[in-house]
C-alpha cells in the first residue's frame, strides 16, 4: 500500500518468483517509486512490468505517462470502454492474464464511471505474495485469500459516487464483487472508511458488527493507521450498499429517503432502495 495526495491508495503488487511487480493507479509517481525503489532494496518488489489502472480519473491514471517514460517497454492497462493515458493494452470484464505465478482476473465495475474495472488477484489454491490482511474483519486464515482491487466501485463500508454510470450498474457491479469469496481482500482506491462507518451506522444502527467496526476504525484513524484491507465478509456484514436486500436496511433508506428526499422508495426493490441509499450518502456530511 502507498497513500498518495491527501486520501488515495496505491499499490504495489509483486510476485516473488517470477520477480515481478506491478502498480495499481500510481497517479502520484514520486511516492509509488520511492516506495517501489524502498521495497526493491529488499528484495520485497522487483521489475515493473505493468500499470494496472481501474478507471480514467486523473488521482488513478494520472501518473501512468510519466511513469512510462522512465519504464520504457512496461505494460499500462486499462478498461478499453475509457480513456486512459498511456494505455498500451486494453481491458474488458472476463479478461484474465498472469502476473507471475498469478492469476489475474478482470472484472467490469460500471457506475462510478462509465466503464470501470477492477483487478482480483489469486485466491485459494493460487501462488500469493501479497501480505496477509491486516485490517478490520482480516484474520490470520485469509493469508492466501484473493485480493481485489476495486478503485472507487467498493469502499470499505461504502461505494463510489454515480459521475457517469448509474444506479442499475453499480449495484450490479457491486453484486458481482459480493459473489466472491468472503475471504477476498478488499483494497479500494481511498482511505474514506471513518465517514462511510458513520453513515452506515444510521442505515443499520442495530447492527453489532457495524458497531464495533466502526470503534475499531476510529481507533485506528487516530493513529494515522490504515482502515483498508477489509475482507469481502467483513463488507458483507457491515456495508449497507451490499445490503439493500436486508429488510431493516430497506426500511431505514425509504424512511429517511421520504423524508429527506421527497421521494417513495419500493423496499422490494433493491436497485431502488440503492439508488435513494447513494442519494443520501451524498448529502450526509
Amino acid at each position: 500500500m502507498v497513500p498518495i495526495f491527501d486520501d488515495n491508495y496505491s499499490y504495489i503488487v509483486t510476485d516473488t518468483v517470477a520477480q515481478v511487480s506491478a502498480l495499481v493507479d500510481p497517479a502520484d509517481p514520486g511516492p509509488v517509486l520511492d516506495a517501489w525503489s524502498t521495497l526493491a532494496q529488499a528484495e520485497q518488489a522487483f521489475e515493473l512490468t505493468a500499470i494496472w489502472t481501474t478507471h480514467h480519473h486523473q488521482d488513478h491514471s494520472g501518473g501512468n505517462e510519466r511513469i512510462a517514460q522512465q519504464f520504457p517497454g512496461i505494460e499500462v492497462m486499462g478498461p478499453a470502454a475509457e480513456v486512459i493515458p498511456g494505455r498500451t493494452r486494453s481491458l474488458e470484464g472476463g479478461d484474465e492474464f498472469d502476473h507471475g505465478a498469478l492469476r489475474v482476473r478482470v472484472m467490469a465495475s460500471r457506475g462510478h464511471t462509465s466503464g470501470g474495472i477492477s483487478y482480483l488477484v489469486g485466491g485459494p489454491g493460487t501462488p500469493s505474495t501479497l501480505p496477509a490482511a491486516a485490517a478490520v474483519g482480516a484474520g490470520a486464515e485469509d493469508a492466501e485469500a484473493a485480493a481485489l482491487f476495486c478503485g472507487d466501485t467498493l469502499f470499505v463500508g461504502g461505494c463510489g459516487r454515480l459521475f457517469e454510470g448509474s444506479a442499475e450498474q453499480m449495484h450490479a457491479s457491486l453484486g458481482a464483487m459480493a459473489s466472491l469469496d468472503p475471504s477476498t481482500r478488499v483494497f479500494c482506491g481511498h482511505e474514506y472508511t471513518l465517514a462511510n462507518l458513520k453513515f452506515a451506522s444510521m442505515m443499520d444502527p442495530a447492527n453489532e458488527h457495524l458497531a464495533r467496526k466502526l470503534d475499531e476504525v476510529m481507533l485506528l484513524r487516530q493513529k494515522s493507521a490504515f482502515s483498508v484491507p477489509s475482507t469481502l465478509r467483513s463488507e458483507l456484514m457491515t456495508n449497507p450498499f451490499l445490503r439493500c436486500d436486508d429488510p431493516v436496511v430497506a426500511r431505514t433508506v425509504a424512511s429517511l429517503a421520504g423524508a429527506s428526499l421527497v421521494t417513495e422508495v419500493d423496499v422490494d426493490d433493491e436497485v431502488a432502495v440503492f439508488a435513494a441509499l447513494r442519494q443520501l450518502k451524498d448529502k450526509f456530511s
